[in-house]
């Protein structure tokens, strides 16, 4: 799959480190949303891997706005 600056990525774990490469290291998106990113993959790889996955309120408050601020940084790319 391409996307608009001509990024090729195959697997997941591809998409993200093109998110390193090509946008966190020009300053394009936040070290601090690379690594909200990488926390957010993580747990979501966990849910569809891993036999149970559990989330608590307190877990769900600290990664909601993350995901948000990821999200808002993504669409003023595109």
């Amino acid at each position: 799959m391409k996307i608009k600056n001509h990024i090729h990525a195959s697997t997941h774990a591809g998409v993200k480190q093109m998110l390193g490469l090509h946008f966190v290291s020009k300053g394009l998106i936040t070290r601090e949303s690379n690594r909200s990113f990488s926390l957010l993959f993580e747990r979501r790889h966990s849910s569809d891997y891993d036999d149970f996955a559990y989330a608590t309120i307190e877990e769900v408050d600290e990664l909601l706005p993350k995901a948000e601020s990821f999200i808002s940084e993504i669409e003023r790319l595109l």
